[in-house]
């Protein structure tokens, strides 16, 4: 005859913000039959956590947004004994699917997010293409005066779109957008006025959802930017040391 493991669970999930989600399991009763208590520790497929013991609510995680979990409850002896739940998979909250709530992000950086389990009820409608089909997430960045990049290229399987607006929410203008730039992915450029605030908007075509990573890319001082006020010490400067360079070798 086998041992058994004669024990409850019930699972549910924490919503923990836009990046991770937590799972907790609550040990109910505990009745081992044949097999004997040594032990029990709570794992997940990616994770082994500390080990526990007795009745009470166990918080797992944080895990990733969209990631599958298992948890285990293992004998540390007797895998007989073993009992798993799930999987399970955690999408977090979504709260910059309204404008007003909005995630900054700096130049040259990238941030990872997610569309799954947003909503359209604050879709800015068309900008270079329709952008009202699938939930969607917000993004700003502050303009340098110079072209700006917002990509996603590299960083989604599925087929997304993007917007980018200026002015309050609820009274946006559009700046650019557009579906397709590399494969099904999305990209777009534009030219920006220094101090500016632009709302970037990251959805899908059609009611496509997924993970992502934004990069968000700020120009450098060019030579064919260097008719903007900032650029031009940088351009006296470059001019001085070619003279100083053809004066003194």
């Amino acid at each position: 005859m086998f041992p058994e493991l004669h024990s409850s669970y019930r699972e549910r999930y924490v919503r923990a913000g836009l990046s991770s989600w937590h799972i907790y399991a609550q040990r109910e009763r505990i009745w081992l039959g044949l097999c004997t208590e040594r032990g029990y520790q709570h794992q997940s497929r990616s994770c082994a956590l500390a080990r526990q013991r007795g009745r009470g609510v166990y918080i797992l995680g944080p895990f990733p947004v969209a990631s599958s979990q298992t948890v285990t409850v293992a004998h540390n002896s007797d895998p007989t004994c073993d009992q798993a739940f799930g999987p399970y998979t955690g999408i977090g909250v979504i709260c910059n699917d309204d404008c007003i709530n909005a995630i900054p992000i700096a130049c040259n950086t990238s941030i990872a997010g997610t569309t799954i389990g947003s909503n359209a009820s604050d879709a800015p409608g068309t900008c270079g293409t329709t952008l009202n089909t699938s939930g969607g997430v917000w993004y700003t960045v502050t303009g340098t005066g110079l072209p700006i990049t917002a990509s996603l290229c590299g960083g989604a399987t599925w087929d997304t779109k993007i917007g980018v607006f200026t002015g309050a929410c609820g009274a946006l203008t559009c700046v650019t957008g557009i579906d397709d730039f590399c494969g099904v992915q999305s990209q777009v450029t534009w030219t920006s006025t220094l101090g500016t605030v632009y709302r970037i908007y990251v959805t899908g075509f059609s009611t496509n959802t997924g993970v992502f990573t934004l990069n968000v890319t700020c120009a450098l001082c060019f030579w064919r930017y260097c008719n903007h006020q900032h650029c031009t010490r940088l351009l006296e400067w470059l001019v001085q040391r070619e003279r100083e360079y053809h004066e003194h070798g």
